[in-house]
């Protein structure tokens, strides 16, 4: 089942529909399990009960559900999916810092995701797959199911992963810090992770991050955010504690570099914790 792009809010079932901006910055200074306090603009299927703001933090477990390839069940299921929306410009440049704890469970994720729906977007988090930890990436555009011209007949072209290495294996023992950065120019994205502060590592470019007709400047918002979810089990959730969140609408592709360098500095400057 397709859905109608209209930038998206309200065709997907988010609470709301907010003007874009060019650029979204959240310390988590709220107080409460409400979407006011996160500071984002909507949530997706919102259960109140698996997350809560305090302290400078947004903390998230994981409950069932994904939108991992789901789109021909219309809506999604999954639950507490957090965006903002940002203008649709040349580029964007998305950050975050998350702790991790208990990912103990097959499938259960957390992280960051920019796109214009459910089934056109980039997610970059913290899974747990097959007893180990990893950083996973993944391009949803389910415009390339079976399209003959795309490069990426038949099934399966729509969906694109990459994943690292292990970073660990399960249970987990303590907890693991995690910066995420997501770096798009025009219809190509870069994810890029970092691991308690070790430097930042390379996962990946994924191409064809487009809408249908093959042109991502169609509709004029982008939606950037956060989640956390368990796949099809819901038993032993993790915990996701967001400090830190920030996307910013680049005009040129060309500054990207730059502009992600003074984005990685700022992130680093974060407040201590």
């Amino acid at each position: 089942m397709r859905k109608i792009l209209i930038t998206g809010a309200t065709a997907l079932g988010f609470a709301s529909l907010v003007s874009a901006q060019t650029s979204v910055t959240l310390d988590f200074g709220g107080s409460g399990n409400t979407l006011a306090a996160t500071g984002f603009d909507s949530v997706l299927n919102e259960d109140n009960t698996a997350y809560n703001v305090a302290g400078g933090v947004l903390s998230m477990i994981t409950r069932s559900g994904d939108i991992f390839g789901n789109y021909e069940n219309d809506p999604d299921v999954a639950k507490n999916i957090f965006s903002s929306n940002l203008e649709m410009t040349a580029g964007t440049i998305m950050d975050a810092h998350v702790t991790v704890s208990g990912l103990n469970v097959n499938f259960h994720g957390g992280g960051i995701w920019m796109g214009l729906d459910t089934d056109h977007y980039i997610r970059l988090g913290v899974i747990n797959v097959n007893t180990n930890l990893v950083v996973e990436g993944i391009r949803e555009n389910e415009d390339l199911w079976n399209d003959p011209g795309s490069g990426h007949n038949g099934p399966g072209g729509d969906i694109v992963g990459i994943q690292s290495g292990s970073l660990g294996p399960t249970p987990q023992v303590g907890s693991l810090e995690f910066d995420l950065r997501l770096i798009r120019s025009g219809t190509d994205v870069s994810a890029f992770y970092q691991v308690g502060g070790g430097g930042y590592v390379s996962l990946g470019t994924f191409n064809d991050f487009r809408t249908v007709g093959g042109g991502f400047t169609e509709g004029s918002q982008l939606m950037v955010g956060v989640y956390a979810f368990g796949g099809p089990d819901q038993q032993d959730p993790a915990t996701f504690d967001f400090d830190s969140f920030s996307a910013s609408a680049v005009p040129e592709p060309a500054s990207m570099l730059a502009l992600g360098i003074g984005a990685l500095a700022m992130l680093r400057r974060r407040k201590g914790r």
